[in-house]
């Protein structure tokens, strides 16, 4: 079998606070505590979650845009977070970042062939008129037309900037691309057709996706395999088929029930997620979930429970499955 792409073990990442009303001692917000999963050549993983579970945390780590408070995160074989100067460059060039805020992620000052073209220019690839030559394909390849070139962000919809966004992340031909809830702030129209895109792109150029995102049923049609994160922990992993068919964590089953469906005889089955979400800095003992699972033990509030394999690829961290 060949080694995974990217390959994330026992990952931590803390950051310490001061505690309120004094100055030496402090506490920590334990965004991301021990994770690990692996992401395949040419697949698509999907990071679910509520906000604050630390999927953003996660991606930030997995890119080395923040160093991890331990664990290692490695790709092609290669530890990213002891990576030197050169090979921190060819790794920038092969792992991109597609934003959640098609908005804030463009600079407002710069018309849109400039952005694009940031990447050409920042590791010198090419004269100028072959960096004009190359964004202007890269428009055309993702639905934006040529004449767009010198306009600038504020005059386009939502849609179209995301799209400036997908066309930015694949300027220096990445093998890897996280995309950060790249369609929570569009229109559900246009998240068909830009999640559509993602596929087409995908396939189209060999790329390998990690897609994070707060809603299931956007994952279902795109990932391949979707890991459940709550708190800084996953607590489920499983190809996306098998997830669906056989939801196993509680969690997961709730985030599955909260999905609004278009058939008014399913209405009335539509359930929130109960409860609030604990605070990482001071997170239950035990499961993580316990405050808020229909399905609590003792022993649920006393330990952490490990993953367990309860079919082919598909692992839980509950003790319902032991």
């Amino acid at each position: 079998m060949s080694e995974p792409l990217l390959k994330v073990e026992n990952l931590y990442k803390h950051y310490p606070i001061r505690r309120q009303n004094t100055l030496t001692k402090y506490d920590q917000v334990k965004a991301v505590d021990g994770i690990s999963f692996s992401v395949d050549e040419g697949e698509t993983l999907g990071l679910v979650g509520e906000s604050g579970c630390g999927k953003s945390t996660t991606r930030k780590l997995v890119l080395n845009l923040e160093p991890a408070t331990r664990g290692n995160v490695f790709f092609r074989g290669e530890d990213i977070f002891s990576m030197k100067k050169k090979e921190l460059i060819q790794f920038r060039k092969q792992a991109q970042v597609i934003y959640q805020d098609p908005y804030s992620s463009l600079n407002p000052t710069w018309k849109i062939g400039s952005i694009i073209a940031e990447a050409y220019n920042v590791h010198r690839i090419g004269t100028v008129k072959e960096r004009r030559e190359k964004v202007l394909a890269l428009m055309d390849r993702v639905g934006l037309r040529q004449e767009y070139y010198d306009r600038y962000p504020h005059e386009f919809s939502g849609g179209q900037r995301q799209r400036i966004g997908i066309a930015r992340s694949l300027a220096l031909n990445p093998g890897f691309v996280v995309a950060d809830e790249p369609v929570s702030a569009l229109d559900v129209s246009i998240q068909a057709q830009v999640l559509n895109l993602l596929k087409e792109l995908q396939e189209e150029f060999g790329l390998t996706y990690l897609f994070i995102s707060h809603d299931l049923s956007v994952v279902k049609h795109l990932c391949d395999r979707i890991a459940v994160m709550y708190l800084g922990k996953i607590v489920e992993i499983a190809p996306t088929e098998q997830l669906f068919a056989r939801t196993s964590h509680p969690y997961t089953q709730m985030l599955l029930k909260a999905i609004p469906f278009p058939d008014p005889d399913r209405r009335l089955e539509l359930s929130a997620l109960e409860g609030e979400v604990p605070s990482p800095i001071n997170p239950p003992s035990g499961c993580r979930f316990h405050t808020r699972c229909p399905h609590v033990m003792e022993k649920c509030t006393q330990e952490i429970p490990q993953m367990v394999k309860i079919d082919s690829g598909h692992e839980v961290a509950c003790y319902l499955y032991e």
